[in-house]
């Protein structure tokens, strides 16, 4: 598998790590965690089912930010492992 190949299964990886950490996460504790910067639903900003899964929005709590610095490591480091 070339490295195309490696970057689009690590892409699909990424999502699926989300959807997962998202389920687990919860809609309450991502609501309570993250502050969710637009929350009107007009024409121009929905989103379907899966965006609205993966949504999370900004960190403002310490439990926030653990999430958001899991993301961020799991991306940089299995990115260079498979990049690199």
């Amino acid at each position: 598998m070339g490295v195309n190949g490696r970057i689009g299964l690590l892409f699909l990886t990424w999502l699926v790590v989300v959807v997962v950490a998202s389920l687990l996460i919860g809609s309450e504790r991502k609501r309570q965690w993250f502050y969710m910067r637009d929350t009107s639903k007009s024409f121009f900003n929905r989103r379907g089912v899966l965006g609205e899964l993966m949504q999370f929005g900004f960190p403002r709590t310490r439990e926030g930010w653990m999430v958001f610095v899991g993301f961020l490591a799991m991306i940089l480091v299995s990115g260079y492992i498979v990049v690199g």
